[in-house]
C-alpha cells in the first residue's frame, strides 16, 4: 500500500526541490530500512508514508531514535484514516518513550518556525479523522 505513489512522486518532489531551492537532491528515490544497521545515517532527511500501517520492531525503534538524537529530520503523511493515528502514536512513543502528545505539540511547534504556518489544508474528499492535541 505504501508504493502507491512511489517512485514518481519522490522523483517529482526531488526535482521541484533542485528547481525551487538550493538544496541538491538524488535524481531517484533511495529507500532506507531501518534494519540495515546505521544505513539510515547517510540521509539527513526521511520522508515515510503509510504510518499508520507502521509497526516498528524494538530495534528499529531505537535505530529511529538514534538517528533523530543524532540530528536526523523525520517527515511522514497519510495517516489520516480511523485508527492510523493511534499507530503512528505508539510507533512515536516506541522511539522516544514519551506520551504521544508531547511529539504532536512538538511536531506543531514545527509550522511555526520560518513561517506562520497556523491554517493546515486537507485534500479535498478525504476527511480528517486523527487531530493531535
Amino acid at each position: 500500500m505504501w508504493t502507491q505513489d512511489y517512485p514518481r512522486a519522490d522523483r517529482h518532489f526531488s526535482q521541484a526541490m533542485r528547481r525551487l531551492t538550493r538544496i541538491h537532491t538524488r535524481s531517484t528515490e533511495q529507500p532506507v530500512n531501518l534494519d540495515d544497521g546505521d544505513d539510515v545515517d547517510n540521509y539527513p532527511w526521511l520522508y515515510a508514508v503509510q504510518v499508520g500501517q507502521w509497526k516498528l520492531t524494538d530495534a528499529q525503534a531505537k535505530q529511529m531514535r538514534e538517528y533523530l538524537l543524532r540530528g536526523g529530520f523525520f517527515m511522514c503523511d497519510d495517516f489520516w484514516a480511523r485508527g492510523n493515528g493511534r499507530t503512528l502514536s505508539r510507533a512515536c512513543t516506541a522511539c522516544f518513550r514519551i506520551g504521544p502528545s508531547s511529539i504532536f505539540r512538538t511536531t506543531i511547534r514545527f509550522f511555526h518556525v520560518v513561517y506562520d504556518l497556523s491554517d493546515r489544508y486537507q485534500v479535498p474528499g478525504a476527511r480528517l479523522i486523527f487531530r493531535p492535541a
